[in-house]
């Protein structure tokens, strides 16, 4: 072989070699050879794998260690390592948190308008699968999840999720349904589908994800210009308050009394803790029925701490009736005569209350530049989509138009049209 050649050859070997050192360089060590085209890396709990099979798919795993690596089917590029040793990957809590997960993305990636679609058909059966049942509307199906979404566990008999009151031990696990998914977390906060993906959580890799969590922010910035999320949110606050204001600035005036009128002061759970601290304090203290013993001893030395005692419930009850008076703004004089006004639901409303404040301040405008406000829309619009109309009637003319031939952008940041990606 000529000199040159064995130099060329030499050369090249010796680039190879060079690239293959360099990428074996950039695999983390607990990967090993299976991290080799990673180019995301997560450390995460086992119910993150059990997610992913419920979800999207797992494309590859293989263990390496103590610890498992897998590839999301959505990206290979992307490898996710959780513990593997002994039984962490088949505890039942680690199984049901990534069952749960998975639902609650399944379900917020349906759109309702194309329900019969065949893509919405294949979410439909991978959602049924988990909860052992289908939906013949989206109406019923929201109006399921909504009510018992955060009730959901894995059941002991078959491999689906169950709808059940959880224990104390599990309602902590299981973050009362799961995290919020992907799609809710890109319409509360569109600039995570501008972001790089690898500065949060490996979910927002899912395209399907970003553009429909992009797809319903841009729907309600556009609710805002119309005029329908306003209306929507009056017709809200009127149900939780049985009241009727006819403008914006009346309902938020109502809304900012500190404290509240006297029937949105207390929860229920508050109130249901009233009524059993009364019913627990109605008695003498156990301590001083058990101290039987005073008695044979010293009629006079039981008398005493009977005495005692007495006199320390007496000043207790006395600040619990200070508080209750100050919480209810009621001037009731006995405990006791607190209980048919705290076992009435009415009177208790301090959720409908919280509910309805958060409803003003997220959906009614307040100034110029809040939430729920045209200005706010616009620039919402203008970063979602890329285009550049100023006036709320050409935007609401350009959605109407082209809703729905809106597609994810080449790069996963915005929305475009169908016609413009195909043209690039």
């Amino acid at each position: 072989m000529p000199r040159n050649s064995l130099l060329v050859a030499g050369g090249t070997a010796g680039q190879v070699v060079a690239l293959a050192a360099g990428l074996l360089a950039t695999i983390p060590n607990s990967m090993g050879l299976h991290g080799v085209g990673c180019l995301v890396t997560y450390r995460d709990a086992a119910h993150e794998y059990w997610f992913w099979k419920a979800y999207k798919g797992v494309a590859s795993e293989a263990t390496s260690g103590t610890r498992m690596v897998f590839r999301p089917a959505v990206d290979r590029s992307v490898c996710i390592t959780v513990a593997a040793q002994g039984d962490s990957l088949r505890d039942r809590r680690e199984i049901a948190g990534g069952y749960v997960t998975a639902a609650r993305s399944w379900f917020w990636l349906i759109d309702p308008d194309r329900w019969d679609d065949a893509r919405t058909k294949q979410i439909r059966v991978a959602l049924a699968a988990l909860l052992g049942r289908d939906f013949a509307t989206y109406a019923e199906l929201e109006t399921w999840w909504e009510r018992n979404y955060e009730n959901l566990v894995w059941s002991a008999e078959r491999p689906v999720l169950e709808v059940r009151d959880p224990s104390p031990r599990e309602r902590v696990w299981w973050w009362h349904g799961g995290p919020p998914s992907a799609v809710e977390e890109i319409r509360a906060d569109p600039s995570l589908a501008s972001d790089d993906p690898r500065a949060h959580g490996s979910e927002l890799f899912d395209r399907a994800a970003r553009v429909r969590g992009l797809m319903l922010r841009a729907a309600d910035e556009v609710d805002v210009l119309t005029g329908e999320r306003a209306r929507r949110a009056r017709e809200r606050l009127r149900l939780l308050l049985d009241r009727d204001f006819s403008t914006t600035a009346e309902w938020r005036s109502f809304l900012h009394q500190a404290p509240p009128p006297g029937r949105w002061r207390i929860s229920r759970t508050e109130a249901q803790d009233w009524i059993a601290g009364m019913e627990r304090h109605d008695s003498l203290p156990d301590s001083a029925r058990s101290d039987l013993r005073y008695l044979l001893k010293s009629s006079r030395l039981y008398q005493e701490r009977v005495d005692a005692l007495r006199r320390e419930r007496e000043t207790a009850q006395r600040q619990r009736l200070e508080t209750l008076q100050t919480a209810s703004g009621l001037g009731y004089k006995r405990l006791d005569a607190f209980l048919p006004w705290l076992k009435d639901p009415q009177n208790t409303r301090r959720e409908d209350w919280d509910a309805a404040r958060e409803i003003a301040t997220k959906d009614l405008c307040g100034d110029k530049e809040g939430p729920g406000c045209p200005g706010t829309a616009l620039f919402w619009l203008q970063k979602i989509t890329g285009k550049t109309f100023t006036a709320p009637e050409e935007w609401i003319s350009w959605w109407r138009q082209n809703r729905s031939d809106l597609v994810l952008s080449g790069d996963g940041t915005r929305l475009v049209t169908f016609a413009h990606e195909e043209a690039r």
